[in-house]
């Protein structure tokens, strides 16, 4: 550091003196440099303050791969506000690469974490242990204390930091077996059962809690499960959490369960039912970072639960085509109030003190399941198989017996890792016999998404700006065509209707478009079905022909509808 602190010196040769000489090299002085290494990608961050004389001090971490990149580093630096300029920029390299050698002979390395849960080393994931934050607990029994959160995921990390004792919970998950409700132990059982989903081969899935009315205990249930790893007020995600950000939570979280409390509203709804086929293919999206260059992808495998007064199964149903879609990955369950002696007064009492009381069952869940990951893979595996051959299991219902296999596992595991004893017998035939009941929903929700409803559903959300004549223009060669109009579009058109005929135009594209953003249907997914049921033809050619609305020429589909529908 130079003597009056204007920046740092480097000794070199002066040319002119031909003598080693303290020389200035960088007009910022770096110092308070430590450096971190990712217990998940094994990268390294290096951390650093950067001071300027009358300016105010900056705190800077880059990533150590930077300093093999001119460009990026050059970015990152100027982005921080702290831009290399002329000649700086390999005596920064070389003072920042030196002192990553010797923080790594010292062993004076943080470790940092991206992601919660089983924590995987090598090409072949192999589990080593498992990840609550801000200890990871290993195979051996040893563990890694003061894992920090890396920064990105901070503001959400702190929320699973344990926080008060462990007794309060123990005491409110005992109560809640206690009274020895299916709906409300399946709820409990949702956090223990997160982690385990990975040994079932699905990525991902869905359990919906129901209830019709209000004030019947579930968000209660919700709150008590969410403690086990974390705050249960700011660790569930609410009611305005983006999709993007609900994402960006599952790739931190990774094992660990997600939970959102209390949906309403067909907007809110319509965004979930979106999120839980991302949910299921277990990564978010493809993004680009601020240098173009292709962002790393969070993956995770783990269950959202979320608590609703509307059934999320039948909105699923509107939004997928197939046994294989929307239903086959959601798992709901209808909740009624419990019968209990206590006040209402003394629950909300009991439940409250998990408000300063949570994390302590998931520290000794995630060191039980690191010392035992063996025999909890094979405790899944089975559990898994058995009910799967008693309820025998379809191909499109893995993702409910997976759910079911987690549950009963995980509640299974949590009385063995002493925690709370769950009433086995009465959870197992509830879910069994709640497949059964979806099973029948499942057939009465997929009606809403026939090819005859899809292409109803298009024509009554667009009736404004529908074009009714008697007879379509059908085929080459017809000219001074006057269409007789039976009734007009108040302002644009959206598509053409031939009563007499029965059969409807519409462009193609337009109707592929609504397909894939109203109900997240692919037209590939169900062209053939349309071919079938409605007798649909591609054919190029104009909506309105021989009308002030006609349009140009462009590729759309003629399909046969029931005049009975409108």
């Amino acid at each position: 550091i130079n003597p009056d602190g204007r920046g740092m010196d480097r000794k070199m040769l002066n040319p002119d003196t031909m003598m080693y000489e303290w020389m200035p090299t960088l007009r910022r002085v770096f110092d308070g440099i430590s450096i971190s290494k990712s217990d998940v990608s094994q990268f390294y961050d290096i951390h650093f303050d950067a001071k300027l004389r009358n300016a105010e001090d900056l705190q800077i971490t880059i990533p150590a791969g930077f300093l093999g990149n001119d460009n990026k580093l050059k970015e990152a630096m100027a982005s921080f506000g702290a831009p290399l300029r002329g000649k700086e920029l390999n005596p920064f390299k070389d003072f920042m690469g030196t002192w990553l050698e010797k923080l790594q002979d010292e062993r004076n390395i943080n470790s940092v974490t991206e992601q919660l849960g089983w924590f995987r080393v090598g090409e072949n994931k192999t589990i080593e242990g498992f990840s609550d934050g801000s200890t990871t607990y290993l195979s051996d029994g040893t563990q890694k204390i003061g894992v920090r959160c890396a920064k990105e995921f901070q503001a959400v990390g702190r929320m699973y930091i344990a926080a008060g004792k462990k007794e309060p919970w123990i005491r409110v998950a005992a109560f809640l077996a206690s009274q020895d409700h299916a709906a409300f132990t399946a709820t409990l059982a949702s956090a223990f059962a997160a982690p385990l989903l990975t040994f079932t081969g699905v990525s991902g899935g869905i359990l919906s809690i129901v209830s019709a009315e209000s004030g019947v205990g579930k968000s209660s249930a919700l709150k008590c499960a969410q403690a086990v790893w974390g705050s249960p007020t700011h660790g569930m995600s609410a009611v305005d959490d983006t999709r993007l950000s609900v994402a960006r939570k599952l790739g931190f979280l990774n094992n660990l369960p997600a939970y959102w409390d209390e949906l309403r509203g067909t907007k809110v709804m319509e965004e979930f039912c979106t999120l839980a086929f991302q949910v299921s293919q277990g990564k978010e999206k493809t993004r680009l970072d601020s240098t173009a260059t292709m962002r790393d992808v969070n993956t995770w495998e783990t269950m959202v639960i979320a608590a609703s007064n509307e059934s999320i199964f039948e909105y699923m149903g509107g939004y997928a085509v197939g046994s294989d879609a929307g239903v086959a990955r959601t798992f709901e369950i209808t909740v009624d109030a419990p019968q209990t002696d206590r006040s209402r007064a003394e629950i909300a009492i009991m439940f409250e003190t998990l408000n300063q009381n949570y994390g302590h069952a998931g520290a000794v869940y995630a060191q039980y399941l690191a010392v035992n990951y063996k025999a909890v893979k094979e405790e899944v595996s089975q559990t898994f198989i058995k009910l799967a051959d008693y309820g025998e299991m379809k191909e499109a219902e893995r993702f409910w017996f997976a759910i079911v296999a987690a549950l009963v596992t995980g509640a299974k595991l949590a009385g063995a890792a002493g925690l709370v004893n769950i009433n086995l017998k009465t959870l197992v035939a509830y879910l069994l016999q709640n497949i059964k009941w979806l099973r029948a929903r499942s057939k009465a929700t997929m009606l809403g998404t026939s090819p005859s409803e899809l292409i109803a559903a298009y024509m009554l959300h667009h009736q404004d700006k529908a074009l009714v004549v008697e007879k379509l223009l059908r085929g080459p060669g017809v000219r001074n065509y006057t269409p007789v109009i039976i009734s007009m579009p108040s302002h644009s058109m959206m598509y053409q209707l031939a009563k007499k005929e029965g059969i409807v135009r519409v462009s193609k594209g337009d109707f592929t478009m609504w397909l894939k953003r109203s109900r997240d249907i692919p037209w590939s997914q169900v062209s053939k079905k349309f071919g079938a049921e409605l007798g649909a033809v591609v054919l190029k050619t104009s909506i309105g022909a021989g009308t002030k609305w006609e349009t140009p020429r462009q590729m759309c589909l003629d399909l046969k509808v029931d005049m009975g529908i409108k």
